[in-house]
């Protein structure tokens, strides 16, 4: 199996952690090298061969486009930036994909694939046990196993962790669409959980330790049909409330 080498330009810490942690589960991606600045990224450039670079375009005042020209090597580059009004040149300098922060797992995948030419799917795009939410102006990371459930909040949620509540700037809807279905479920229009902490359920709520989540009838049917084909095997219920 061919090792892909990687170039990671971006100043954030928090996100050069994000993107190195989705390349990790790519198998064959090596270890990617990191510049914050564009000078660190010239000399990164010259003292190395890339496959790929993964591109901030503001660095600290300094714009990284200055490192491409239309007529350079052709190396796949993929855009990772906060900016929308960048495309248009960055397409011009032969990018082959714009992504926005914050981006999903997902969609991070189909941009590889479209600027590699290789297919990477889920069976090989290995599971991550934490995602990252902007929770204010900052981005912080969760861990999936201690998210015990989510409560929507206009355009905002409210986030349950560690006896501890985070509004973070997402949708109950968007949530849904970001976590692994096999981890958390809707349970009422209002609740996602993680039904891997759940402890126990009745009629029409549930308990995660001594926090009470409704269970909404129109989901009421698909929770209790899951439980019943899991309850013995996967999930730590201790017991059934009438």
């Amino acid at each position: 199996m061919r090792i892909y080498q990687a170039l990671i330009i971006e100043d954030s810490p928090l996100f050069v952690e994000l993107i190195k942690g989705e390349l990790a589960r790519i198998p064959f991606f090596d270890e990617p090298t990191v510049a914050t600045t564009t000078a660190e990224a010239k000399q990164a450039l010259k003292q190395k061969q890339f496959d790929l670079l993964l591109v901030d375009i503001e660095l600290g005042g300094e714009s990284s486009l200055s490192l491409f020209s239309p007529n350079g090597n052709f190396i796949p580059k993929i855009a990772i930036t906060s900016h929308a009004d960048y495309a248009v040149q960055c397409y011009d300098l032969g990018f082959s994909d714009y992504l926005l922060k914050p981006f999903t797992s997902e969609r991070f995948m189909r941009a590889i694939n479209m600027s590699m030419g290789i297919q990477i799917n889920k069976a090989i795009y290995t599971a991550k046990d934490f995602i990252f939410l902007k929770a204010g102006r900052q981005y912080q990371r969760f861990s999936l196993n201690e998210i015990d459930y989510i409560e929507g909040y206009g355009i905002y949620s409210k986030l349950y962790s560690n006896q501890q509540i985070t509004i973070v700037n997402e949708s109950l809807a968007s949530l849904v669409e970001r976590l692994p279905d096999n981890q958390f479920m809707r349970v009422h229009k209002s609740f996602l959980v993680n039904i891997g902490n759940v402890t126990s359920y009745g009629h029409n709520q549930l308990y995660i330790g001594q926090l009470k989540v409704p269970i909404g009838q129109s989901y009421k049917q698909k929770f209790e049909s899951f439980f019943q084909l899991f309850y013995h095997d996967v999930f730590p219920v201790r017991e059934k409330v009438e």
